[in-house]
């Protein structure tokens, strides 16, 4: 898989060269920072490498616990227990959690599920201000 190319899943991998005109959008990606700067056609802008953000697929055994609490909420003895699971320890925490985790793995796996592009990234490195072709020009930097 070349940087760039999506994965069965949706998720993108690796850093990509992407530009922008206002420092805040970003049009992209592009596979060199060549290609990116010609992009702006002149017109100034900025380049970055950028990692596409990923979404976060993990479930908290908590949040997964009040879930199970709040569907069976009439279920309870009104002056009695209000969980589901009674005793539920730090480490089965932590076991739900990472089961979970498989679950959902393996549900975007072997179905034909694609994620939607995140649109903020993950990171951001490699910064760097294009001038305009006529900053360039009015700097007397464009002529040898």
């Amino acid at each position: 898989m070349s940087g760039g190319d999506a994965d069965r899943s949706g998720i993108y991998s690796n850093f990509q060269w992407w530009r922008s005109h206002d420092q805040e959008h970003f049009l992209g990606p592009y596979d060199t920072r060549l290609q990116a700067i010609d992009e702006l056609d002149g017109y100034g802008g900025e380049v970055a490498e950028c990692s596409p953000g990923h979404f976060n697929l993990s479930v908290d055994a908590d949040d997964f616990l009040q879930i199970i609490e709040e569907q069976n909420y009439e279920k309870f003895d009104p002056d009695g227990d209000s969980e589901v699971f009674l005793d539920v320890t730090k480490e089965d925490r932590m076991v739900l959690e990472n089961l979970l985790r498989t679950a959902v793995q393996r549900w975007i796996t072997s179905c034909p599920i694609q994620l939607a592009h995140c649109w903020a990234f993950d990171e951001i490195r490699n910064r760097e201000r294009i001038p305009s072709d006529e900053e360039v020009e009015a700097s007397g930097l464009g002529h040898a």
